[in-house]
Protein backbone atom coordinates (compact mmCIF):
# COMPACT_ATOMS: atom_id res chain seq x y z
CA UNK A 1 0.00 0.00 0.00
CA UNK A 2 1.25 3.34 -0.76
CA UNK A 3 1.58 5.88 2.07
CA UNK A 4 -1.09 9.03 2.52
CA UNK A 5 -0.44 12.11 0.74
CA UNK A 6 1.24 14.70 2.69
CA UNK A 7 -1.03 17.35 4.18
CA UNK A 8 -1.63 20.38 1.56
CA UNK A 9 -1.08 23.19 3.07
CA UNK A 10 -4.00 25.92 2.25
CA UNK A 11 -2.42 28.84 1.64
CA UNK A 12 -5.11 31.99 1.45
CA UNK A 13 -5.54 33.60 -1.82
CA UNK A 14 -4.10 36.83 -2.27
CA UNK A 15 -6.59 39.55 -1.96
CA UNK A 16 -6.64 42.12 -4.56
CA UNK A 17 -5.50 45.32 -3.35
CA UNK A 18 -8.22 48.08 -3.28
CA UNK A 19 -7.12 50.34 -6.06
CA UNK A 20 -6.44 54.01 -5.33
CA UNK A 21 -8.96 56.71 -5.79
CA UNK A 22 -6.73 57.88 -8.26
CA UNK A 23 -7.15 54.79 -10.80
CA UNK A 24 -11.14 55.19 -10.20
CA UNK A 25 -13.67 57.11 -12.24
CA UNK A 26 -14.73 60.65 -10.83
CA UNK A 27 -16.69 60.29 -8.01
CA UNK A 28 -16.81 56.21 -7.78
CA UNK A 29 -16.50 54.60 -5.05
CA UNK A 30 -14.76 50.66 -4.10
CA UNK A 31 -16.08 48.31 -1.27
CA UNK A 32 -14.02 45.43 0.14
CA UNK A 33 -16.03 42.32 0.50
CA UNK A 34 -15.30 39.05 1.79
CA UNK A 35 -17.25 35.87 0.86
CA UNK A 36 -18.12 32.88 3.49
CA UNK A 37 -15.35 31.22 2.42
CA UNK A 38 -12.89 34.37 2.75
CA UNK A 39 -12.30 35.23 -0.73
CA UNK A 40 -12.17 39.01 -1.04
CA UNK A 41 -13.41 41.12 -3.91
CA UNK A 42 -14.17 44.73 -4.97
CA UNK A 43 -17.62 46.18 -5.97
CA UNK A 44 -17.29 49.61 -7.30
CA UNK A 45 -20.26 52.12 -6.92
CA UNK A 46 -21.18 55.13 -9.29
CA UNK A 47 -22.40 58.64 -7.72
CA UNK A 48 -25.35 57.58 -9.59
CA UNK A 49 -25.82 54.17 -8.19
CA UNK A 50 -24.43 52.20 -10.63
CA UNK A 51 -22.09 49.09 -9.77
CA UNK A 52 -19.33 47.65 -11.66
CA UNK A 53 -17.64 44.52 -10.49
CA UNK A 54 -14.35 45.67 -11.98
CA UNK A 55 -12.24 48.63 -12.37
CA UNK A 56 -12.40 48.37 -16.13
CA UNK A 57 -16.15 47.86 -16.05
CA UNK A 58 -16.24 51.17 -13.39
CA UNK A 59 -14.59 53.22 -16.21
CA UNK A 60 -16.71 51.53 -19.25
CA UNK A 61 -20.04 52.56 -16.98
CA UNK A 62 -18.34 55.63 -16.72
CA UNK A 63 -17.79 56.76 -20.26
CA UNK A 64 -21.03 55.52 -21.31
CA UNK A 65 -22.41 57.83 -18.54
CA UNK A 66 -20.55 61.13 -19.83
CA UNK A 67 -21.22 60.09 -23.57
CA UNK A 68 -24.88 59.85 -22.99
CA UNK A 69 -24.51 63.33 -21.44
CA UNK A 70 -22.55 65.35 -23.89
CA UNK A 71 -25.56 64.25 -25.91
CA UNK A 72 -27.92 65.82 -23.73
CA UNK A 73 -26.03 69.05 -25.03
CA UNK A 74 -26.26 70.39 -21.33
CA UNK A 75 -22.84 72.28 -22.23
CA UNK A 76 -24.70 74.68 -25.20
CA UNK A 77 -25.13 77.19 -23.11
CA UNK A 78 -21.59 77.41 -22.21
CA UNK A 79 -21.23 78.55 -26.11
CA UNK A 80 -21.49 82.73 -26.97
CA UNK A 81 -24.59 83.60 -28.71
CA UNK A 82 -22.88 84.54 -32.05
CA UNK A 83 -22.64 80.81 -32.05
CA UNK A 84 -25.86 79.72 -30.87
CA UNK A 85 -28.11 82.41 -32.87
CA UNK A 86 -27.60 80.83 -36.53
CA UNK A 87 -28.12 77.17 -35.33
CA UNK A 88 -31.77 78.98 -33.87
CA UNK A 89 -31.76 80.87 -36.81
CA UNK A 90 -31.75 77.90 -39.19
CA UNK A 91 -34.86 75.59 -36.93
CA UNK A 92 -36.79 78.13 -37.01
CA UNK A 93 -36.37 79.46 -33.63
CA UNK A 94 -36.40 83.01 -31.97
CA UNK A 95 -32.73 84.28 -32.07
CA UNK A 96 -32.71 86.75 -29.10
CA UNK A 97 -31.66 86.32 -25.76
CA UNK A 98 -28.66 85.00 -23.77
CA UNK A 99 -26.66 81.62 -23.93
CA UNK A 100 -28.72 79.79 -21.76
CA UNK A 101 -32.19 80.94 -23.46
CA UNK A 102 -30.82 80.00 -26.90
CA UNK A 103 -29.57 77.12 -25.60
CA UNK A 104 -32.92 76.04 -23.52
CA UNK A 105 -34.94 76.42 -27.30
CA UNK A 106 -32.05 74.51 -29.14
CA UNK A 107 -32.16 71.52 -26.78
CA UNK A 108 -36.09 71.72 -26.42
CA UNK A 109 -36.63 71.85 -30.39
CA UNK A 110 -34.95 68.04 -30.52
CA UNK A 111 -31.01 69.58 -30.38
CA UNK A 112 -28.56 69.13 -32.82
CA UNK A 113 -28.19 67.67 -35.86
CA UNK A 114 -24.41 66.34 -36.96
CA UNK A 115 -24.17 68.26 -39.39
CA UNK A 116 -24.55 71.20 -36.93
CA UNK A 117 -22.17 69.43 -34.02
CA UNK A 118 -19.66 69.45 -36.86
CA UNK A 119 -20.06 73.45 -38.10
CA UNK A 120 -19.82 74.37 -34.18
CA UNK A 121 -16.40 72.07 -33.97
CA UNK A 122 -15.68 73.49 -37.09
CA UNK A 123 -16.17 77.23 -35.97
CA UNK A 124 -14.76 76.25 -32.48
CA UNK A 125 -11.46 74.65 -33.97
CA UNK A 126 -12.09 71.29 -33.46
CA UNK A 127 -11.80 68.02 -35.60
CA UNK A 128 -15.54 67.48 -36.65
CA UNK A 129 -14.86 64.23 -37.48
CA UNK A 130 -16.67 60.96 -35.84
CA UNK A 131 -19.90 59.97 -34.56
CA UNK A 132 -22.47 62.37 -33.00
CA UNK A 133 -21.51 61.36 -29.56
CA UNK A 134 -17.56 61.73 -30.23
CA UNK A 135 -18.30 65.00 -31.61
CA UNK A 136 -20.66 66.23 -28.68
CA UNK A 137 -18.01 65.14 -26.16
CA UNK A 138 -15.01 67.13 -27.85
CA UNK A 139 -17.07 70.33 -27.86
CA UNK A 140 -18.10 69.98 -24.22
CA UNK A 141 -14.39 68.69 -23.18
CA UNK A 142 -13.43 71.77 -25.01
CA UNK A 143 -15.88 73.77 -22.87
CA UNK A 144 -15.16 72.70 -19.58
CA UNK A 145 -11.60 73.00 -20.49
CA UNK A 146 -11.78 76.62 -21.28
CA UNK A 147 -14.22 77.30 -18.11
CA UNK A 148 -11.67 75.51 -15.75
CA UNK A 149 -8.81 77.84 -17.39
CA UNK A 150 -10.85 80.72 -16.28
CA UNK A 151 -11.08 79.66 -12.85
CA UNK A 152 -8.65 81.24 -10.47
CA UNK A 153 -5.49 79.32 -10.71
CA UNK A 154 -4.74 79.35 -6.53
CA UNK A 155 -7.99 77.58 -6.00
CA UNK A 156 -7.02 74.53 -8.53
CA UNK A 157 -3.95 74.16 -7.23
CA UNK A 158 -4.12 74.63 -3.37
CA UNK A 159 -4.41 71.71 -1.63
CA UNK A 160 -6.80 72.95 1.09
CA UNK A 161 -8.96 73.53 -1.90
CA UNK A 162 -9.33 70.02 -2.75
CA UNK A 163 -10.23 69.15 0.48
CA UNK A 164 -13.38 69.27 1.15
CA UNK A 165 -14.46 66.48 3.51
CA UNK A 166 -16.68 64.17 0.94
CA UNK A 167 -13.39 61.72 0.21
CA UNK A 168 -13.75 62.06 -3.23
CA UNK A 169 -12.53 64.42 -4.30
CA UNK A 170 -8.96 63.64 -5.21
CA UNK A 171 -10.83 60.84 -8.20
CA UNK A 172 -12.04 64.21 -9.43
CA UNK A 173 -8.47 65.18 -9.50
CA UNK A 174 -7.40 62.53 -11.04
CA UNK A 175 -10.03 62.39 -14.05
CA UNK A 176 -9.31 66.28 -14.45
CA UNK A 177 -5.74 65.14 -14.64
CA UNK A 178 -6.41 62.14 -17.21
CA UNK A 179 -8.49 64.92 -19.27
CA UNK A 180 -5.39 67.52 -19.19
CA UNK A 181 -3.28 65.06 -20.84
CA UNK A 182 -6.12 64.00 -23.23
CA UNK A 183 -6.41 67.39 -24.18
CA UNK A 184 -2.69 67.84 -24.50
CA UNK A 185 -2.04 65.16 -27.03
CA UNK A 186 -5.36 66.26 -29.03
CA UNK A 187 -3.69 70.00 -29.35
CA UNK A 188 -0.20 68.35 -30.26
CA UNK A 189 -1.94 66.96 -33.09
CA UNK A 190 -4.90 69.23 -33.97
CA UNK A 191 -3.03 72.49 -35.00
CA UNK A 192 -4.95 75.69 -33.94
CA UNK A 193 -7.58 77.02 -36.31
CA UNK A 194 -7.61 80.71 -36.84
Amino acid sequence: PLPPPPPREELPEPAEPVPAAATLPPGWSVEQCTTSSERTYAIYHSPAGLRAASLTDAWRKHDAEAEAEALTLNWLDRLPPRRLEPLCEEKGLPTCGNSEALARRLRESGGLSVSQLKALCEAEGLVKQGTEAEIARRLRDKLRREAGATAAPEAASSPSASASGKGTKQSHDASSFREALAAEAAAAVVPEAE
